[in-house]
């Protein structure tokens, strides 16, 4: 893939956990136009605030690493991270408990931004209705049945 070639829903849907790690490789460039062509694709509301790593902030470990908070929960961290090496999954996850625990809101073995939009709506949901904390945002989904 070059500079001037744009990626589109189906390449990124496509693209097996092998594909993310090489292009990961490439640099931070490639990276951050990786990371900011699934934030386009996510096309979430204005309440959420988007960061992406790209220079290995968070660990590093995947490829594209999504870091989304709520307007009105700014302090409750919820990730969205693409497959790696480590695992073949996107998956979505709540920190809580001071990043000491996770809960897993959304697992799936291709990118499917409907899917996610859908899970981050539900955290929306939860949060306009008062659950601003992390540990109290993750029980609510828990006991929702929306994480494990």
């Amino acid at each position: 893939m070059t500079k001037e070639e744009k990626f589109t829903l189906a390449k990124l849907q496509a693209f097996t956990a092998t594909d993310f790690e090489q292009y990961r490789e490439r640099g931070e460039e490639a990276r951050l136009r990786l990371s900011s062509a699934v934030i386009a694709a996510l096309g979430l509301p204005d309440c959420w605030q988007i960061d992406c790593e790209h220079r290995q902030e968070w660990c590093g470990v995947h490829p594209v690493h999504l870091r989304l908070s709520h307007v009105s929960a700014p302090r409750v961290p919820i990730d969205i991270i693409s497959p790696s090496h480590e695992s073949p999954y996107w998956y979505g996850r709540l920190w809580f408990e001071d990043a000491g625990s996770v809960v897993w809101f959304y697992s799936a073995d291709s990118f499917n931004p409907e899917a996610i939009r859908a899970m981050i709506a539900r955290l929306d949901e939860y949060i306009r209705a008062g659950y601003t904390e992390s540990n109290g945002l993750a029980a609510a989904l828990r006991m929702g049945g929306h994480g494990v």
